[in-house]
């Protein structure tokens, strides 16, 4: 395992969350629609390292380092509530 990356599944305080989240193109059709989701998600904590990849008929990836959230099991509460439970690829410990 690189030496900078954790499987960990509990985060420490001051350590990153590395999320990646697979966007529906029913949720997310156009580009524009994506706006709104990363202002909400702004909310959970300091986001760092954005990447969206847009599929070309709607939906895509997004994802993401966060810092100061309160741990893996409310970022994940949180992040099914915006998109879907089943949308959340990757929710884990980044030790940076």
């Amino acid at each position: 395992m690189h030496p900078y990356r954790s499987n960990r599944f509990t985060s420490a305080p001051g350590e990153a969350l590395l999320v990646e989240l697979r966007l529906e193109p029913k949720q997310f059709p156009a580009r524009a629609s994506f706006m709104p989701l990363v202002k909400r998600i702004a909310r959970l904590g300091r986001l760092d390292a954005i990447e969206l990849a847009l599929a070309p008929d709607g939906g895509g990836r997004l994802g993401f380092l966060v810092y100061g959230a309160k741990g893996i099991a409310e970022v994940r509460s949180q992040l099914a509530s915006l998109v879907g439970a089943q949308s959340i690829v990757r929710c884990k410990a980044w030790a940076a």
